[in-house]
């Protein structure tokens, strides 16, 4: 999946777009540095959310931008 998004940034000439694969517990990058973070139906995979939202809040320049598509399937404990 990382490559096909690098391909279609490239198709694009996006300049200001990356792609990693890490743990969304523990970003490897700096505080601060990223101007938006997307999450698409991903943050509900992970055991440890708290931690997630954590990173996110971490890594996000101040007045920076989180968009998360998810779902819920009813039950608020999963959330």
């Amino acid at each position: 999946m990382i490559e096909r998004a690098q391909e279609r940034a490239d198709q694009v000439t996006s300049k200001n777009v990356a792609f990693l694969l890490s743990s969304m517990e523990k970003i490897p990058i700096g505080d601060e540095c990223l101007d938006a973070v997307l999450s698409n139906f991903a943050i509900n995979h992970v055991e440890d959310k708290v931690a997630v939202y954590r990173e996110i809040h971490r890594t996000l320049k101040p007045g920076g931008r989180f968009v998360v598509s998810d779902h819920n399937d009813g039950n608020a404990s999963t959330l």
